[in-house]
């Protein structure tokens, strides 16, 4: 078929196919994979104070990962999520992932091939109407759900959120994800939502740039270099829990025919049928919930809040008795409101204050 469409002969197809096969795939290797964990876990005690994991989550996911197909998605505020997630499943001796990365990272010369043995398989940014593309790629994806070798991840936004809040999700990778059980190829998938919250992301001043405007500079090792400065920086705390994990096959019943697709021929029924399209609709704003309804705020974010007011005010300084009380009241308030909030019993009001302005020392002057 794509032969006539096309106009090639079946061995040129062939061997494209082979070349995208090769640009895309994984090359999972654990030499690698602990390598990199070591050098990590060194990076983290050197840029972040710590790591809160919630592990009645991570043992459900480690208890269902040799039992069904495992889909994660977490949630995408920086670069270091899929690099988070991995660790910290090889930390709990679960799986690593494969995982849906943007060809961008591919071509970072060095990076891109540790990134590959560490799981990641590099997509386009977009298709197009390239059919044999879409057919590998989906091919490969769904292999990976099929087998149950290794939980697949992706991104249920599809790219980074600037301002700390959820983007409306993209459905077309869960489509994916989600058509071999709608085939009954599987009996069930599990899907399980991740939340990483940060106290202040990595990469939180080229955030503010690209709000304002300033076109997002292009991924490439010699950047990655010269943003080593980042290793003289405190980044706070880092908030990881696991979701309630979500079972399709429980969610689908009452909603999902699967005996529409097993009554007729796979190489003719459409690609997803009206019915499953509402599925995945509802499934992905689900999985956005869940993410939101685990996410903490700290008290960094509520002091630069509290800030904004005054700058607002045009009022340019203030005393930090002040910023204590009205801290406190916007915490009080955020708790009434049902918010997770993170707060060290070990500090006095005064140090959290303190502790807030000096991660926000990029942006404030202490005095």
């Amino acid at each position: 078929m794509l032969c006539k469409e096309t106009g090639r002969s079946k061995d040129q197809l062939d061997m494209e196919a082979t070349s995208i096969l090769e640009e895309m795939g994984h090359e999972f290797s654990m030499t690698i994979l602990r390598f990199l964990g070591g050098l990590i876990r060194k990076i983290f005690k050197q840029i972040i104070t710590d790591v809160t994991v919630h592990t009645e989550g991570i043992k459900e996911l480690r208890r269902l990962s040799s039992q069904k197909p495992l889909i994660i998605i977490p949630t995408h505020r920086s670069y270091l999520d899929f690099i988070l997630v991995t660790w910290l499943l090889y930390s709990y001796d679960i799986k690593t992932p494969v995982i849906a990365a943007g060809q961008d990272f591919m071509f970072m010369k060095g990076v891109g091939a540790l990134l590959r043995r560490c799981g990641a398989y590099f997509i386009r940014r977009s298709f197009g109407k390239d059919k044999l593309y879409w057919a590998l790629f989906t091919e490969y994806t769904q292999t990976h759900i099929i087998n149950g070798d290794a939980p697949v991840e992706f991104f249920i936004e599809g790219t980074r959120s600037r301002t700390g809040k959820s983007l409306q999700p993209k459905f077309g990778m869960l489509t994916i994800a989600l058509e071999p059980f709608f085939d009954a190829r599987v009996s069930d998938v599990a899907i399980c939502p991740i939340t990483l919250s940060y106290e202040k992301t990595v990469e939180e001043n080229l955030h503010v740039r690209e709000m304002m405007g300033i076109p997002k500079p292009k991924e490439s090792t010699t950047g990655l270099i010269k943003a080593r400065a980042i290793l003289d920086n405190n980044y706070g705390r880092i908030h990881v829990k696991a979701g309630q994990i979500l079972s399709v096959y429980e969610m689908a019943v009452g909603k999902v025919d699967r005996k529409l697709r097993a009554l007729v021929p796979r190489a003719v029924i459409p690609s997803v049928h009206p019915h499953e399209r509402t599925f995945v609709n509802e499934l992905a704003y689900r999985v956005l919930l869940e993410q939101q309804a685990n996410a903490v705020v700290f008290p960094c974010s509520v002091m630069a809040a509290v800030l904004l007011l005054h700058i607002k005010s045009k009022v340019w300084s203030l005393d930090l008795n002040k910023a204590e009380s009205e801290l406190m009241w916007a915490c009080d308030l955020l708790i009434k409101l049902g918010c997770n909030l993170v707060w060290d019993r070990k500090q006095s009001r005064l140090e959290h204050v303190i502790g807030c302005c000096l991660l926000l020392c990029t942006a404030i002057k202490i005095g």
